[in-house]
């Protein structure tokens, strides 16, 4: 089965990007790899860069309807971490600087934004803070910046990621 990634990017906060992998098993969308999809189903999925580098892979976990996506920077290291149950995002998602430390941690139920959000310098001081619930901002608890992060602020970056996934 031939698949083909496509990568929407989301929005920038903080400097940090946030970016949502889609794979298409039908060939729809384009993007930076594409690969053969190994079987049986509960055995890694593996995808790679035309370099030949490992560009994502899906972990399956005790069940078949949970998995975990890791997407890796072209040059080697973890990009990001996403867990899946049922077909939708659970549990924390971390995205990774190359460095290999922790560029941004947020957590999902049911496939919406729940929980804290948190983002990091590469040093590993703590960059920003705010929390969700049911995919709802409830609000900023910490932004290390010079101007003021509000909540209409970062309703209105929400818009704009939700936005510009619709378009592409």
């Amino acid at each position: 089965m031939n698949i083909k990634v496509r990568t929407f990017m989301g929005g920038l906060i903080g400097g940090v990007v946030f970016s949502v992998l889609l794979f298409h098993a039908a060939g729809y969308g384009e993007g930076p790899a594409t690969g053969q999809a190994q079987e049986p189903a509960r055995k890694p999925v593996r995808w790679q860069y035309k370099s030949g580098q490992l560009f994502a892979e899906k972990i399956y976990g005790n069940k078949t309807s949970e998995w975990t996506v890791k997407e890796y920077y072209e040059s080697g290291p973890l990009k990001s971490e996403t867990p899946y149950k049922d077909g939708k995002q659970e549990g924390t998602v971390k995205e990774y600087y190359k460095s290999g430390k922790l560029r941004s941690e947020i957590s999902y139920k049911d496939g919406k934004r729940d929980g804290p959000f948190k983002a990091y310098y590469e040093n590993g001081e703590l960059k920003g803070e705010m929390a969700y619930k049911n995919g709802d901002i409830q609000g900023v608890l910490r932004y290390d910046q010079k101007e003021p992060l509000t909540k209409e602020i970062m309703q209105e970056l929400e818009k704009q990621m939700d936005a510009k996934s619709e378009k592409e």
